[in-house]
């Protein structure tokens, strides 16, 4: 299966939805939530593939426990996201980036030869998660005070973590239409388009303070859901 158009389905239906899309499948225009039957109009060799998340969790183990070779893991961010901080000698540029292709080969060399990994370097986890989806899927980026904005400028408002399709909306209604005019916006703009407290942090993470993304309440993590059967399914 391998370089070849895949959609991950909990259930193979043509009614069933993509949880997860390869990047083959991803160049063709498919994406996640694209339904089988629409997926095969945009490709007809398209190939369904059925979950298996106890196999998801099991590799999950295995790239933790490789990494934790490496460096210690501080925080889990998702089945296959995770958060390091460096320490002493690790953070000066040349030593986090040899860390960083360490990882890389250590990946490869316990969990799977063709397993690729974007990595982030950054002064926070907002800006390292950021940095980490500049180039997939094999990338390293670095983010730095001194580099800031401009290797940013190439991205999408929602590229930038925390923001989706309805922030995007409210960000152009408040006059903000490209990731340029986010790094200008002042605390006090963020605050009133958030509504809140959350645009003053969302402003000290894009900006680089090292603090911590705010829990959202909505889990990004692998979900532990049930899809019936279309045999099963009554109106």
């Amino acid at each position: 299966l391998r370089g070849k158009p895949i959609i991950i389905v909990q259930t193979l239906a043509e009614t069933a939805c993509a949880i997860a899309v390869s990047y083959a499948a991803k160049r063709l225009g498919i994406k996640t939530g694209t339904l089988v039957r629409e997926a095969r109009q945009i490709c007809r060799d398209v190939i369904p593939v059925k979950a298996h998340h106890a196999l998801y969790t099991a590799y999950h183990q295995r790239i933790m426990e490789a990494i934790d070779t490496c460096i210690p893991v501080e925080k889990v961010l998702s089945i296959d996201e995770v958060a390091c901080r460096l320490m002493g000698r690790e953070t000066q540029i040349p030593v986090a980036r040899d860390l960083a292709l360490k990882i890389k080969r250590t990946l490869r060399e316990k969990v799977g030869a063709c397993l690729t990994c974007s990595i982030g370097l950054a002064p926070n986890v907002f800006l390292g998660k950021v940095a980490s989806d500049i180039q997939k899927p094999d990338g390293l980026i670095v983010i730095t005070k001194s580099n800031m904005p401009d290797v940013m400028l190439g991205l999408k408002l929602q590229d930038i973590y925390g923001i989706g399709p309805r922030m995007e909306q409210r960000l152009n209604h408040a006059g903000i239409y490209d990731v340029a005019g986010l790094w200008q916006a002042s605390s006090d703009h963020m605050r009133r388009i958030w509504g809140g407290i959350h645009g003053v942090l969302f402003y000290q993470m894009l900006h680089g303070a090292d603090i911590q993304p705010p829990e959202s309440g909505q889990s990004r993590s692998l979900g532990h859901q049930h899809v019936l059967e279309p045999e099963f399914r009554t109106r």
